[in-house]
């Protein structure tokens, strides 16, 4: 459990991220705060490897902000099985050069975003979201670009995306030919909107 956290990369080579949990783990991060940080691979701010059914991963009134993978997951990736949810938190101007520039899912996993805003977020295949099932309740989803060609706002992959009481705005998907290369289109998946505003 973190509270009040203040993650930020100050390291001259720019080579340090901010939690990486592993191996079935739990954990819980509120009023804190994830800046500049970096990785080589996947999970810029934040990793959650190989979950389980039982493990849980939830952040409230959290900044991620300005942070990068050279894989995957600019902000944060979870993998393997679990559930990820994020509550009146913020995920902004982070990048990844290899995936999704701000959460990226790989697994039998469930995301839940509720009151939780996506914005300027930069990737390759995605811009804000990539991966796995997912619920966004009352989220803005705004100005996130996918650069070779995916979807600048949500993408689930296959899995299903519900999203209810949005505003999906000013996203972009770099190749007019890709499927979900417009403002929040998901791909693969059913997508199942209610009560949304897709700009």
């Amino acid at each position: 459990t973190l509270k009040g956290g203040h993650a930020v990369c100050t390291s001259a080579t720019g080579s340090c991220g901010g939690i990486l949990a592993t191996s079935n783990a739990t954990m819980h991060v509120s009023d804190s705060t994830f800046t500049g940080n970096t990785s080589a691979t996947d999970g810029g701010a934040v990793a959650v490897l190989n979950g389980s059914n039982g493990s849980a991963s939830t952040f409230t009134r959290t900044v991620f902000s300005g942070n990068t993978a050279g894989g995957t997951g600019g902000a944060a990736i979870a993998t393997s099985f679990g559930f990820s949810s994020f509550v009146d938190s913020t995920i902004a101007a982070n990048t990844a050069t290899g995936g999704v520039g701000g959460v990226a899912g790989n697994g039998f996993l469930v995301f839940d975003f509720l009151r939780t805003n996506f914005t300027g977020n930069t990737g390759t295949s995605s811009g804000a979201f990539e991966g796995a099932e997912a619920t966004f309740s009352h989220v803005t989803v705004d100005g996130n670009v996918a650069t070779s060609g995916g979807t600048g706002g949500l993408n689930a992959g296959l899995a299903n995306i519900y999203v209810a009481s949005s505003t999906i705005s000013h996203n972009e998907g770099k190749n007019a030919t890709a499927s979900g290369g417009g403002p929040g289109a998901a791909r693969g998946g059913p997508m199942c909107i209610h009560g949304c505003t897709d700009v």
